[in-house]
């Protein structure tokens, strides 16, 4: 796949991301701010689509660095990475130092400024929550309307 068919992919869907969202009476608390702190289910919810629509290998890429704001605090950072080369990350303008939408590419000094310390498989398990709507249904709603497209 393509870096630019990967980039109008995520692009597509961080915007259907933002519809729902707004669109939505209630959404569970990690998309209420999106983007901030909606990372990693905002990854999640990529991922799943990439995976099921195009057979990509995806994992989430789980990094931290010092808070510029607090000497005893760190910022976690969730993206993914495609074929092992390429990042994808819809989220990343949360951050002060880092204004695109969506950064797609196989080399970024603002990810190089995470310290990545975990990789996890992209799973709808992670969309279902105990006690909660989940965000299932986000992910069924974007596939309905990347389906669209």
């Amino acid at each position: 796949m393509q870096v630019s068919e990967l980039k109008t992919i995520a692009t597509s869907v961080r915007k259907i991301i933002e519809n729902v969202v707004s669109e939505s009476s209630y959404v569970d608390v990690e998309l209420q701010s999106f983007p901030s702190g909606a990372c990693e289910v905002s990854s999640v919810i990529l991922g799943l689509y990439l995976k099921e629509k195009y057979d990509v290998n995806v994992v989430q890429s789980v990094g931290k660095r010092p808070s510029p704001y607090c000497e005893y605090s760190e910022n976690n950072h969730v993206w993914l990475t495609v074929n092992e080369t390429v990042f994808v990350d819809i989220t990343a303008d949360q951050f002060d130092d880092f204004s695109s939408k969506v950064f797609v590419g196989r080399d970024s000094a603002f990810h190089d400024t995470f310290e990545v310390y975990d990789t996890r498989p992209v799973e709808f398990s992670y969309l279902l929550r105990r006690g909660s709507e989940g965000y299932g249904s986000v992910y069924k709603e974007v596939a309905t309307r990347m389906a669209s497209t």
